[in-house]
């Protein structure tokens, strides 16, 4: 799945941790293409640690939907178009077409990073 010309590119950070645990980026790549939406109330990729003015718990998430065997992974931070920085949260999800079997896409999980 692609949403080409309309989809976002977006900027996927890999990390890793270096002998003193210190996290360390190792790789920047870009993935073109992909559709971003917010995430749905099922609870499914929107848990947050964010709080409203009424001291309320805010669940802030959003879900990408990227072209199939995107690389990107759990703990890699995705910055979209807008400069808006998340997290993903789990193991992304390749799935393909139970009448085709077919590829379609890659549905990733994003949480909030501050800052």
């Amino acid at each position: 799945m692609t949403f080409l010309p309309f989809g976002q590119t977006v900027t996927v950070r890999r990390y890793t941790r270096d002998n003193k645990g210190n996290r360390v980026e190792v790789s920047v790549h870009t993935v073109d293409g992909v559709g971003v939406a917010p995430a749905g109330g099922s609870g499914w990729g929107v848990a947050s640690d964010e709080v409203n003015t009424l001291g309320e718990q805010v669940k802030s998430g959003t879900t990408l939907y990227a072209p199939y065997g995107a690389d990107i992974r759990a703990r890699d931070t995705v910055t979209l178009a807008d400069g808006s920085r998340w997290e993903v949260d789990g193991d992304p999800a390749d799935w393909r077409s139970p009448l085709s079997g077919r590829p379609r896409g890659t549905v990733v999980s994003l949480i909030r990073v501050e800052g």
